[in-house]
């Protein structure tokens, strides 16, 4: 079964992939070309395309500290490539000599255990993040936002001297992801949201308790007594208190980087919409509304309002 990130992840590529530049040397033994995009077989060092990769990696960084010329910047190029038995998200770093923020930005991870055997995933022959631009973007405020320079974003996008961005996604090379998404990658920025709990029910494909029909669970369901308390699993702003469907009564709380969070099945709600609350601060008490089989708590982690499995971002 594909994870729904995943099926993310590969739609997130196909937005800014038409901006690759790949070099036109041919594939070596370990390598594999597929039309422009370079296909990479193993992370073996001794692997021509790697060598380049780390050489390029050192070159863009040593450049960019020193202020020097962006012309000598290496065209930035991506690669596919197979995750194997045994390799995880450390080793793969560490074998392409990039950094958690790069891995991380450029297959839309939300966490460092959402790689896996078997996944394609994305490397890059530079470190640094993809930015999603914003309508009033232009380099001079992506570059104060980021703590590039404008020439290097310019150079390595291949932007126009006006300062336009007509692109939905650039690549801003050198650059870092904010403390708040590295706990979050991390798994140390959501709390549980219960004290005690035992799991009933998994993020995913799953047969419906009620119509017995394959469907998907956004969020995953946590058996506890009525009337335990619920507590805010990061801190955030309260954007809606009610019931909602099969949800029941519900609290959603919108956290910074475009999360949230959904308490759902709820028998009393002890906050306001538009109330700041605090991680660990008791927002509502458990119960057993809406569409619900048994006592429980329905909890959901969602990033601009996408799923995501709750247990790979939970603080243990």
């Amino acid at each position: 079964m594909m994870k729904i990130q995943s099926i993310f992840k590969y739609i997130f590529v196909l937005v800014y992939i038409f901006f690759l530049y790949f070099s036109a040397k041919p594939a070596s033994s370990e390598t594999t070309r597929t039309d422009s995009i370079i296909k990479l077989e193993s992370l073996n060092p001794k692997n021509e395309i790697i060598k380049e990769i780390r050489n390029d990696i050192r070159k863009s960084i040593s450049i960019i500290k020193r202020n020097n010329d962006p012309e000598n910047l290496p065209e930035l190029r991506f690669f596919t490539y197979k995750v194997r038995k045994n390799e995880n998200f450390w080793n793969i770093m560490a074998k392409s000599s990039l950094n958690m923020d790069t891995l991380s930005s450029i297959n839309s991870l939300v966490s460092v255990k959402d790689i896996s055997q078997g996944e394609i995933i994305h490397l890059s022959n530079m470190r640094g993040i993809l930015y999603k631009t914003e309508t009033k973007d232009t380099l001079d405020t992506i570059s104060r936002k980021t703590g590039v320079h404008k020439k290097y974003i310019q150079r390595v996008n291949k932007l126009t001297d006006n300062g336009k961005i007509d692109k939905e996604y650039i690549f801003i090379p050198s650059a870092k992801m904010s403390q708040i998404e590295r706990s979050l990658l991390l798994g140390v920025g959501f709390a549980n949201p219960l004290k005690t709990a035992r799991k009933t029910s998994a993020f995913g494909r799953r047969i419906d308790p009620f119509d017995k029909k394959f469907a998907f669970h956004t969020g995953i369901d946590l058996a506890c007594p009525i009337g335990s308390k619920i507590y805010a699993s990061r801190s955030g702003k309260v954007i809606f208190t009610g019931n909602d469907g099969g949800y029941g009564l519900l609290v959603k709380i919108k956290h910074e980087n475009c999360y949230s969070t959904y308490y759902g099945h709820l028998k009393k709600v002890l906050v306001k919409k538009g109330e700041d609350v605090k991680r660990g601060q008791v927002i509502a008490l458990s119960g057993n509304s809406g569409r619900s089989t048994g006592p429980h708590l329905h909890f959901e982690v969602r990033k601009e309002n996408r799923p995501i499995n709750p247990v790979i971002l939970l603080n243990r």
